[in-house]
């Protein structure tokens, strides 16, 4: 909830500008947050699975697995912007 208050934010502050205008002063900081709360939802949706997954054969396992997956890459990608932001802008 605190990464989506944050994108908001960042879409919505000044309200002047509009939100791609917003979105351009920072754009590092934008993807740190969407990709982290996104990374989040993944994880998240994925633990919930898991928890009813009983066996590899069943059927949620798969999906599952595919979410923590990408819950992964989003958080990885969030890291590279956050990276980029601090020593590379």
């Amino acid at each position: 909830m605190g990464q989506g208050w944050k994108v908001y934010r960042t879409c919505t502050t000044p309200p002047e500008n509009s939100a791609c205008e917003n979105i351009r002063e920072d754009v590092a900081g934008f993807v740190v947050d969407l990709f982290a709360g996104i990374g989040g939802v993944f994880y998240l949706v994925g633990t919930i699975l898991f928890h009813f997954a009983t066996t590899i054969e069943d059927s949620r396992y798969t999906p599952a697995v595919v979410l923590f997956t990408c819950g992964g890459i989003s958080f990885f990608i969030s890291a590279v912007a956050m990276q980029k932001r601090y020593f590379f802008d």
